[in-house]
């Protein structure tokens, strides 16, 4: 999980190339087209279609409650 988080600050992709430590997968970033494609992290990384609208739903709450406005940084 670290290696995906430290790949995607530096490239803006978890998995810049296929490695084994990441199961070869190839992460696809996600585009304005219906069929909604995400990187589902569990005990095995697989690319997915659409997610559920219920999972949907939490992480637009989200940002609405606090993915607004300005932060400090301290």
């Amino acid at each position: 999980m670290a290696r995906m988080w430290a790949n995607f600050v530096k490239d803006s992709n978890p998995t810049p190339q296929e490695e084994s430590l990441l199961q070869n997968i190839s992460w696809e970033p996600a585009t304005a087209s219906n069929n909604l494609t995400y990187l589902n992290i569990g005990d095995d990384l697989v690319l997915e279609e659409n997610i559920s609208e219920e999972s949907m739903q939490f992480w637009d709450d989200l940002y609405e409650e606090y993915g607004t406005g300005s932060y400090d940084t301290y």
